[in-house]
């Protein structure tokens, strides 16, 4: 690419064509990916040869797949993806190219089904699973992780809200066996 060029190239791709924005010979602005009918599958955005802005991915019927901001090159703020009927699927938070902060996964009914915490691409703090909500929509799994490892109790519990078992670890590591509980929270034998 001649190093002065400023415009827009379009391409044929094996299944549609992709165009590109340049500026001084450099990708900067938009390149769309678009299908052989027509439909555009990805958008990003570049300045000066990096990636910089909002990239968002379709599927082939047009709608939003996912969408997420790079900074320079690193993903940065909220990933949101969403299945075809238009369901969140997953949201998540990025710095610098790492998952840190909120991470949310969503059931097929758009019910959170998971949540963690990340701090620089490691899970860190609280961790919650979800029972559906056709299963009464209670926590189901309760633990916490230092530097990506267990830290502390892991709590289980019935679909009614009453724990089941908890388990002490300590640096990922189980401390103890599991101990296990009865829906009236008598302590059961092990097995």
């Amino acid at each position: 690419m001649d190093e002065k060029f400023s415009g827009e190239v379009t391409q044929k791709t094996p299944d549609g064509s992709v165009t590109v924005t340049f500026f001084s010979g450099k990708k900067h602005g938009p390149t769309r990916f678009v299908s052989d009918r027509g439909v555009v599958t990805s958008e990003i955005q570049y300045e000066n040869d990096v990636i910089h802005g909002k990239v968002r991915q379709f599927y082939k019927s047009g709608k939003l797949m996912s969408e997420i901001t790079y900074v320079n090159g690193a993903q940065s703020g909220t990933f949101v993806s969403f299945s075809e009927n238009g369901m969140k699927q997953m949201e998540s938070s990025y710095s610098g190219g790492e998952l840190s902060g909120q991470f949310i996964a969503f059931d097929e009914f758009g019910d959170i089904a998971a949540e963690r915490s990340y701090a620089n691409g490691v899970m860190n703090g609280k961790s919650s699973l979800y029972y559906s909500k056709t299963r009464g929509g209670h926590i189901y799994e309760l633990s916490f992780y230092e530097n990506g490892l267990l830290e502390g109790d892991k709590v289980t519990f019935y679909a009614t809200g009453e724990v089941m078992s908890i388990t002490k670890y300590k640096a990922g590591k189980a401390q103890t066996y599991p101990q296990n509980f009865d829906r009236s929270g008598n302590i059961s034998k092990r097995m």
